[in-house]
């Protein structure tokens, strides 16, 4: 009976792990933008992935950015951009996520280039 337990307590465990190491293995992120369907005027991104950054910084009067603050973070499938409250480098306190599927033409987004695909490599 006790290596039943075991069983159960280090299988999650090495879901955790692999679930991490899976993230980590990326380390760069490439954002294309386009005005239409990922074909038309568009534009590429070099953004950190896995840190916390200010596109103000980042990309001094671009206006294709806001002023918060951004983090991404991706596995195989999937790119998890949040945004934050702040603007100045420093990802405090939370105001919005969500997931985009990975080397896939999605949008629309807001102008000016309302279409993208986000690679991580």
């Amino acid at each position: 009976m006790q290596r039943s337990n075991a069983i159960l307590v280090i299988f999650p465990l090495l879901l955790a792990l692999l679930a991490q190491s899976d993230a980590s293995i990326y380390t760069k992120e490439i954002m294309k933008i386009c005005e239409h369907k990922c074909l038309f005027n568009c534009k590429l991104y070099k953004i950190p992935l896995q840190h916390c950054f200010s596109p103000q910084q980042l990309f001094p009067g671009d206006t294709t950015w806001g002023t918060n603050d951004v983090f991404d973070r991706a596995n195989s499938s999937y790119l998890v951009r949040s945004f934050y409250e702040s603007s100045n480098g420093s990802c405090t306190t939370v105001s919005d996520s969500f997931e985009i599927p990975l080397n896939t033409c999605v949008g629309p987004f807001g102008p000016p280039r309302p279409w993208g695909i986000f690679i991580v490599e």
